[in-house]
């Protein structure tokens, strides 16, 4: 990629996340891992799963999806809800659902991170 004024690859950037992420909005996804945030527990964890859930892709608060990680890349939060049920999920009512989106570097515009989903519909 050739080299923009950084100001014009951030903004590059995010009309970049905000195509994909509204590209996804009320989609349903097949997933293989989430991130969690339990009310109850007040914790945030990973959730590996041992097989896939299907989720929906929901509204999600602009400074999710423009979330900027230390590493200087654009690291989108999907916020989700379970479309089924899923026996690792059991205590759902207490999680916040996310996912991520797919990730861009603000210095180069290039992809840093493309989260593996299969799109169902």
């Amino acid at each position: 990629m050739y080299a923009m004024e950084p100001e014009l690859t951030r903004q590059w950037v995010l009309d970049g996340v905000w195509e994909d992420y509204r590209l996804h909005l009320g989609r349903v996804l097949r997933v293989q891992f989430l991130l969690a945030y339990n009310t109850r527990y007040l914790d945030l964890e990973r959730i590996e799963l041992a097989f896939p859930a299907w989720v929906r892709v929901v509204e999600t608060p602009r400074h999710e999806v423009e979330r900027v990680a230390p590493n200087g890349s654009v690291e989108p939060l999907w916020a989700v809800e379970l479309v089924e049920r899923h026996p690792e999920l059991a205590d759902a009512r207490n999680l916040v659902l996310w996912i991520l989106g797919h990730a861009y570097s603000l210095q180069t515009g290039e992809p840093t991170f493309a989260f593996k989903y299969r799109v169902e519909g």
